[in-house]
């Protein structure tokens, strides 16, 4: 039995260039994997539980808010800059969809909670 969800975010936090999973173990990459990275996730999926879901998105999420430490006590404009940095480094529209993913949700996150943060003092 395979927990599609909890495998893909164990493939992931391994460094593995994974955007999904299927039922029954094959995986889809972002991009072509060398025979190290597939040994790797051959080796994940052997040992994967799909058990304790929520421990390790507890943990991912952690891991996900941490990436975000550079923006502490940051205004909009160096932000800004930081997003413009990472952005100019994406080699590949791979790169930028895995970005993406983790980094969209935060922005969005944290707007919305400054959002409601700032209309709760006025």
């Amino acid at each position: 039995m395979i927990n599609t969800r909890k495998l893909i975010l164990e493939l992931q936090t391994a460094g593995l260039p994974v955007n999904e999973c299927s039922g029954d173990g094959r995986i889809g990459y972002t991009t072509t994997p060398t025979q190290e990275q597939l040994d790797l996730a051959a080796a994940i999926v052997a040992a994967h539980d799909p058990t304790d879901f929520d421990a390790l998105s507890a943990e991912n999420t952690r891991l996900r808010w941490a990436q975000f430490a550079a923006f502490k006590g940051k205004n909009p404009a160096e932000i800004h800059t930081l997003v413009q940095r990472k952005i100019d480094s994406w080699a590949s529209l791979a790169d930028a969809k895995a970005d993406l993913r983790q980094w969209l949700p935060l922005l969005i996150a944290a707007a919305a909670w400054s959002a409601i943060r700032d209309a709760r003092t006025t």
